[in-house]
Order: structure tokens, then C-alpha cells, then sequence
């Protein structure tokens, strides 16, 4: 009989451990699953890093690099930067480790195909996706590189977070502004051109008497 109650009893307490071990794992799992911090960096100047009351803590400038602490919320992203914990909007952050590396920011000029056309901004690096706004021809931009070999991700300004198509940005003349120097050149030739047949024409009893 003793050996009966012994039997039961190492039974229960192996039950009781078990489910204790059982509670204790899933106790331990959110734990492991946390969010990891990550690195990012900044996308451009005077971003601010504000407080749960939206008050300015401090401003960051482009490649400034902060820890993402947790998964982005109302306020923005959670980060510490130097030490100072505050919120950062998500759109004005990049991740080098899933995108470019340090971020490099070129200025350009928007490239149409012609004279009087207007280039399309995409939602995602794709010739297929949706076509978010459209430029003219010599508008000014700052764009980085992204994971897509033929795109830009513009950063910055009304624009930034939109994508354009390497082939439309330039840093030299736009299509517009190569018209516009060939006007002028043609202007130019035409107006020395009629000033010297004025000149001839005015002076030409002189040149008579010369010969």
C-alpha cells in the first residue's frame, strides 16, 4: 500500500513539474520572440526626435544613426539616440542592413523624353507599379540609391519615399534647357547677324570711298 501511495505520489508531482515546465515555456516564449533593436539611419536633415507629447527632443541630420528599439507606433518608431529615447516617423528612416548601406545622396534634374512631357514618381522600384505623381521636365531632386538597379528612391521634399526610373534624371541639361541653349545660340547668331548688316548697310558709302 505504501509503495501504491509512493507511486501515485511521484505521478502527481511529475504531472504538477511537467505542467509548471509547461507554463514556465510559454512564459519564456514572448521573451524570446521580442523585438530585436536594429540599426538605422536617418534619411535627411533636421529630422526631429520628439516625446510621447510630441515635444522636440533634439533634431538629427541625414545619416545620423539611431537603435530601433520596437515595432513603430502611433507616436512613430521607438529609438535611442546617444542615450535619449524618443519616436521617429518610420518614413524618415532607412535600414542599411535590408536596403543601401550608408546612405549617399545625389542631386538631380527630372529627364522627360521630350519637350512638354512629364515623368512618372511609382509607388514601389517598378516599371508596373502605381504611378504615384508625374514631374516635369528639370525639376530638382535628392535621390539614393534602393534594391532595384533601375530606380531611384527619392528622399527628401513633397516627393520623398516615391521612386523614379534612372534613365529620367540627369545632372547635366534637361531636354528643356538643351532648347532653351540652342534658342539662345540661334538667337544670338541671328541678332549678331542683323547688327552686321546694319552696320554694313549704314556704312557702306564709306567702305565705297575705301576702294
Amino acid at each position: 500500500m505504501d509503495k501504491l501511495k509512493s507511486t501515485v505520489f511521484g505521478a502527481i508531482s511529475a504531472l504538477i513539474i511537467f505542467f509548471f515546465v509547461i507554463l514556465a515555456g510559454v512564459s519564456v516564449s514572448p521573451a524570446a520572440e521580442a523585438y530585436a533593436p536594429k540599426i538605422a539611419r536617418v534619411l535627411y536633415d533636421d529630422v526631429p526626435l520628439v516625446d510621447e507629447n510630441g515635444e522636440v527632443l533634439m533634431k538629427l541630420n541625414a545619416d545620423d544613426e539611431v537603435e530601433v528599439t520596437g515595432e513603430a507606433t502611433a507616436f512613430g518608431c521607438p529609438v535611442t539616440v546617444s542615450g535619449t529615447f524618443g519616436y521617429i516617423e518610420k518614413e524618415f528612416l532607412y535600414f542599411p542592413d535590408e536596403s543601401t548601406g550608408a546612405l549617399e545622396i545625389r542631386s538631380v534634374k527630372v529627364l522627360a523624353e521630350g519637350v512638354g512631357k512629364e515623368v512618372e514618381l511609382k509607388a514601389a522600384p517598378s516599371k508596373d507599379s502605381e504611378t504615384a505623381e508625374t514631374l516635369g521636365d528639370g525639376v530638382r531632386l535628392d535621390v539614393t540609391e534602393c534594391d532595384s538597379a533601375d530606380y531611384y528612391r527619392i528622399v527628401g521634399g513633397d516627393y520623398r519615399n516615391l521612386y523614379i526610373a534612372k534613365e529620367n534624371v540627369t545632372t547635366s541639361l534637361t531636354r528643356n534647357q538643351r532648347v532653351a541653349v540652342i534658342v539662345i545660340a540661334v538667337s544670338a547668331v541671328a541678332a549678331a547677324m542683323s547688327f552686321g548688316l546694319i552696320y554694313l548697310h549704314r556704312n557702306r558709302d564709306r567702305f565705297k570711298n575705301k576702294r
